[in-house]
């Protein structure tokens, strides 16, 4: 029998033994619909910062619970989360799970706080951990306020300094403000910063400006409680200091002028080798977007997530990790069965890039995923050495002077290419990017920070379905009914809602069907049942032909290698047979002269029924070629 019945009676536990001081926010990633049989919570423990004498988080405790109690599960799931600097222990047992967390970079976490764990909870088994860090401190970049504006001004950024006096400028500002003011400690000043926005009105924005070097990462979080912002605003900070950018009092600026403006910002403040390339197209962005347009996983389609991430980026600060979760489509948009990717703004300004699918027992990671991996220049994971921690993901670095588009490039080439993302999927950017992302508005929103790529034409969609597969797509016969094609089920294109995919699947209704009066036609979709009996049909009808091509496609029992070959091969002698065909013309709906129909797994041959005084006359053959050298020969 289990120990625990809950994920709240493991953290009462754990705050027993004195681990845990109080209990945290539920943090972990969940599906779009979450399972009535897992509890999630987590709990936090405190230290005084050595640093800057402050209470700070040690270290977070994220304990996740289910009724099915399988230790291996459990291990899977522990697996399956992405790892980053700030995550230390992995822990398992049948009924749960938990990742012990650095609180923050000055945090004083006991080393062996592995083994206290496991001893309070009385079970559980070690699936990873980390050398525990010892705390440290930062190098502040700004010891006042003020040196923030006259970097700027520098700069010639437009910026100009505020009266610390100008009441309302400092409506909302907490008691603590005043008190900086007051005390002329440097810790706060206001400016405004000359804009022209996206729509050509200049403007001015308002900054406020924040210096406080005894607190680290959690300088954001601090200052949004010391002057709360009433309308939409933007930050730029680092370990040590904060420019909070507002929009101007008459309401000018946008959402996106405000983006713009902390792009601006960090390209001042930050050396060259720290700052995140512009998203202007410089020859660089050019370049990246040409490769993505001529690559056949990726494609014009890609360009919205390629820009939500080549925006995601600007915000990167050092040593804080952006993760990318996919929701994959055919994981049930489940983000703990599919992959995501990882990008750390390195200290030196290089960018580290991690990309990784989740290493469970319904989805290992595979040599043929390492191989290609490494194929495609990324670095198979680095075990810990005495002078560096471990890299549990397959990676690569990029110098200083990286580009944001070629990032993007690289993530995308991985995810599609080795983990199958499609872009059907979703992506999770993180809460701190959804209203940035909304902004930019290149991507349709899901569900809180989850984003989709917007639906493409369904010619783009049919390609990039049949990408997913490894294989070509059927040729589309004539402009108009390539603009006529929709999609009218998940795996079927048509530009017309009958016969249904199954009906193809079926064969004869559809092959009745063909026989009659019918419209200018096409379609091509995936249908079967049972585990086994699954088919690939194309269904087409132009000038005097209409033909249903089918070849087997799926099933348990199926060789997948004949099943491509096969379809090639079809796919091929369809091709041919609309190439010598001619340009047919557009026509009104008719009973077609030829029927052409195949099956690979229903007598496996071409069949051409030709109309004859009111009649038809059947003639069969024994492959593709011998069918259109009889009924199609070259001019």
């Amino acid at each position: 029998m289990p120990h625990y019945t809950s994920a709240k009676a493991i953290l009462t536990r754990l705050r027993e033994a004195g681990l845990i001081d109080s209990e945290g926010v539920r943090i972990l990633p969940t599906a779009l619909t979450s399972s009535p049989r897992t509890e999630e919570t987590q709990g936090v423990s405190y230290c005084r910062s050595h640093f800057s004498d402050a209470d700070i988080a040690a270290y977070f405790i994220n304990i996740h619970y289910t009724e099915v109690h399988d230790l291996q599960a459990s291990i899977d799931r522990l697996n399956a989360l992405p790892h980053d600097d700030g995550t230390l222990v992995g822990l398992a047992a049948p009924s749960w799970s938990l990742t012990i967390t650095r609180g923050r970079m000055d945090s004083d976490i006991p080393g062996n706080i592995t083994n206290l764990v496991l001893h309070a909870l009385g079970e559980g088994d070690v699936v990873w951990s980390e050398r525990i860090p010892e705390a440290e401190w930062f190098t502040a970049r700004f010891t006042h306020a003020d040196e923030i504006l006259s970097q700027l001004d520098s700069r010639n950024c437009g910026v100009h300094r505020s009266r610390l006096d100008d009441a309302s400028r400092l409506q909302g500002a907490d008691q603590y403000i005043h008190e900086c003011i007051e005390a002329d400690d440097g810790t706060f000043a206001m400016g405004t910063l000359d804009v022209l926005t996206r729509t050509g009105k200049p403007t001015q924005l308002r900054l406020n400006v924040f210096v406080e070097d005894q607190l680290a990462d959690d300088l954001t979080f601090f200052f949004a409680s010391y002057f709360p912002a009433t309308t939409p605003s933007r930050e730029l900070a680092e370990n040590g200091w904060l420019i909070q950018v507002l929009p101007d009092p008459a309401g000018v600026a946008s959402r996106e002028d405000l983006d713009d403006a902390v792009r601006l910002l960090r390209s001042a403040l930050l050396p060259r080798e720290l700052a995140t390339q512009p998203t202007a197209i410089d020859e660089a962005s050019a370049a990246a977007t040409a490769r993505i347009l001529a690559n056949p996983f990726l494609g014009e389609g890609w360009l919205p997530l390629v820009d939500a991430i080549d925006l995601a980026i600007t915000y990167l600060t050092p040593a804080k990790f952006w993760t990318l979760d996919c929701y994959a489509r055919t994981k049930g948009y489940n983000p703990n069965a599919s992959p995501y990717a990882q990008v750390v703004l390195n200290a030196d300004g290089s960018l580290r890039l991690e990309v990784s699918g989740r290493n469970t027992a319904e989805n290992p990671i595979t040599q043929k995923q390492n191989a290609e991996l490494e194929f495609l220049g990324w670095m198979p994971p680095r075990p810990a050495a005495a002078d560096q921690r471990s890299l549990p993901n397959p990676y690569r670095v990029l110098d200083a002077g990286w580009n944001g588009r070629r990032v993007a490039e690289l993530i995308l080439e991985a995810l599609t290419i080795v983990y199958e993302t499609t872009d059907a999927d979703f992506f999770n950017f993180g809460d701190s990017l959804q209203e940035s992302l909304l902004n930019l508005g290149t991507l349709r929103q899901i569900e809180g920070p989850i984003f989709g790529i917007p639906a493409t034409s369904a010619p783009h969609q049919l390609a990039a379905w049949f990408r997913s597969m490894d294989v070509l797509p059927p040729v589309i016969p004539t402009p108009e009914l390539e603009q006529q094609l929709s999609q009218q089920h998940p795996r079927m294109w048509a530009t017309q809602a009958t016969p249904a995919a199954i009906d193809d699947y079926l064969f004869r209704p559809s092959v009745d069907y063909l026989r009659d009066v019918v419209p200018d036609q096409f379609a091509v979709g995936h249908a079967g049942h049972g585990a086994n009996s699954y088919a690939l049909s194309i269904r087409a009808a132009v000038g005097d032909v209409a033909l249903l091509l089918q070849c087997g496609w799926g099933g348990v029992y199926r060789d997948e290698a004949k099943a491509r070959e096969q379809w090639e091969e079809l796919r091929t002698v369809y091709a041919e047979l609309l190439a010598r065909g001619g340009t047919p013309e557009r026509s009104a709906p008719k009973q077609r002269e030829l029927l052409v129909t195949f099956s690979d797994f229903r007598g496996r041959t071409w069949t051409v029924e030709r109309l004859v005084d009111g009649g038809r006359e059947v003639e069969t053959y024994e492959s593709g070629a011998a069918m259109l050298a009889a009924h199609f020969p070259l001019r």
